[in-house]
């Protein structure tokens, strides 16, 4: 899943939020789609091919 922060009227650099989604064969498990900021500071990203939503962290 990528990012692409809005600056100044223009789209930024790509920035990769998170990976891992697709195996090395083609195969998919999951799919991203939305990712927003929680007011725990987490990203929680949805996932409509698995049904799921992700809480992403920094490391500890």
């Amino acid at each position: 899943m990528s990012f692409f922060a809005w600056r100044d009227g223009t789209l930024g650099p790509q920035q990769t939020l998170i990976t891992g989604f697709q195996g090395a064969g083609g195969s998919r498990w999951g799919r991203p789609v939305m990712a927003v900021q929680g007011p725990d500071g987490a990203l929680y990203v949805s996932d409509d091919y698995a049904g799921a939503v992700y809480r992403v962290t920094a490391p500890a």
